[in-house]
């Protein structure tokens, strides 16, 4: 027996083998055709005729467009794939398939997701590493499938992150910290030692300086107001960089006084002598109100030769001796609680002649009883020496006042002398 003809060979396929026919259906549209079988029996035939009809059926979506093989060169990497015209269905809309990722094989190395019809597919480590990847196509309930292979070569690996420095926050000014970064970042496949860190950048350098000095990070404050900072610290090893961010504080505080106005130096060169300085606009709190600063003389270096005193914001220098002398004054300022000290140097010039008195002075009572009273002295406290009538010294010290007390001496004659006069005055105590 043989098929003698096929009446529509391109829809239906027919075939004898021995006494077994077997007809096949090579398309999904509706067709027809007709087969004539003829048996042969020495020499003698007879033809059979078989109609087939095929009636039209749903074709399932097929591979138009076969995804290539992806290779990940690098760590972390990442590959994003148009799937929109991988898929086809000969008698549907296309733009109705429906595409999801059936299975991994490798979900620990890589990561695959479907969008829509955009497959994205991600290293997840810098391991050698192969995966197969299923993509199922679904068209009017019909499937088909499409397997993707992915590979890894191996990579150096970047540094991370291992501990996040946590926000610094300044509360006082001046202020600063300092740390240690030795543990901070960390490389999976390289020594740690060879990490190397600088400041990236620095958002707010007017009021907050960064820097690194081999592994540690120095941040201080540089203003009392109320400022942010965002700092990027970037370690790099090998060649391969991470970045992390720190984020800084500082929370406004009072600001101390300052000083506005230096006082200069002041030389005496005459005794007696003495300055009055106003110290009023010297000291200035930037944000605070400046009548309320109060004003001290913190030290003298040299109380027996220069004294100082305040009164309210009027400071006096008196010289008190006319010995050659030398004084470091510090003064102190301080309004709502903070202080700033300003320092000054009084120098003295060695006076031979001192001239305390004008051209007459006057001695009074004479003879006197306990107290002899002079006229005439321009400054208070010069030295004073009484001598009896052989020249023995009965009697000396600093006049403190126009008046003497001499109710301790004996009665008789004795002589007078002031320092920086000429003059010698006789009187008689009774």
């Amino acid at each position: 027996m043989a098929v003698l003809s096929n009446s529509n060979q391109t829809d239906i396929q027919a075939a004898i083998s021995g006494k077994q026919l077997t007809v096949s259906r090579l398309t999904s549209a509706e067709a027809n055709a007709v087969l004539v079988i003829r048996a042969t029996s020495n020499g003698l035939t007879v033809d059979m005729t078989v109609n087939v009809s095929a009636i039209e059926v749903d074709q399932p979506p097929v591979v138009a467009i076969q995804v290539e093989d992806i290779v990940f060169t690098t760590f972390p990497a990442q590959t994003v794939i148009d799937l929109t015209n991988t898929f086809n269905d000969p008698d549907n809309d296309n733009s109705l398939i429906t595409i999801a990722l059936l299975s991994n094989s490798n979900q620990t190395d890589f990561q695959a997701s479907i969008s829509g019809k955009q497959l994205t597919v991600s290293r997840l480590t810098s391991n050698i590493a192969t995966a197969v990847l299923v993509i199922r196509a679904t068209s009017n309930g019909l499937t088909v499938d499409m397997t993707v292979n992915v590979s890894g070569v191996d990579v150096d690996q970047p540094p991370v992150v291992a501990i996040q420095v946590e926000d610094i926050v300044f509360t006082t000014f001046p202020a600063q910290t300092a740390i240690d970064l030795t543990n901070t970042f960390n490389d999976p496949d390289n020594d740690n030692n060879l990490i190397t860190m600088a400041v990236l950048s620095n958002s707010n350098e007017t009021d907050i300086q960064a820097a690194i000095n081999g592994k540690q990070l120095t941040v201080s404050r540089l203003t009392y107001h109320e400022a942010a900072a965002v700092l990027v610290i970037r370690a790099t090893s090998n060649g391969l960089t991470v970045d992390m961010t720190v984020n800084v504080s500082a929370i406004a505080v009072d600001q101390p006084p300052v000083v506005a106005n230096q006082i200069e130096d002041i030389t005496f060169k005459t005794f007696p002598a003495q300055t009055v300085i106003d110290l009023t606009h010297t000291f200035d709190d930037p944000d605070n109100d400046n009548s309320l600063i109060t004003i001290a003389v913190f030290s003298n270096s040299n109380e027996a030769d220069v004294q100082t005193t305040m009164n309210g914001k009027e400071l006096t220098v008196s010289r008190l001796t006319s010995t050659e002398a030398a004084a470091e004054i510090v003064i102190r300022a301080t309004s709502n609680g903070l202080t700033v000290d300003m320092s000054f140097t009084v120098n003295a010039d060695l006076v031979t002649s001192v001239d305390y008195f004008n051209s007459t002075i006057k001695l009074f009572p004479n003879p006197a009883i306990d107290l002899i009273y002079l006229t005439g002295i321009k400054g208070l406290n010069p030295e004073f020496a009484i001598y009896n009538t052989i020249g023995e010294l009965v009697k000396s010290g600093i006049l403190t006042s126009e008046s003497l007390n001499i109710n301790d001496l004996n009665s008789g004659l004795f002589i007078l002398k002031l320092q920086g006069n000429n003059q010698t005055f006789r009187f008689i105590k009774k």
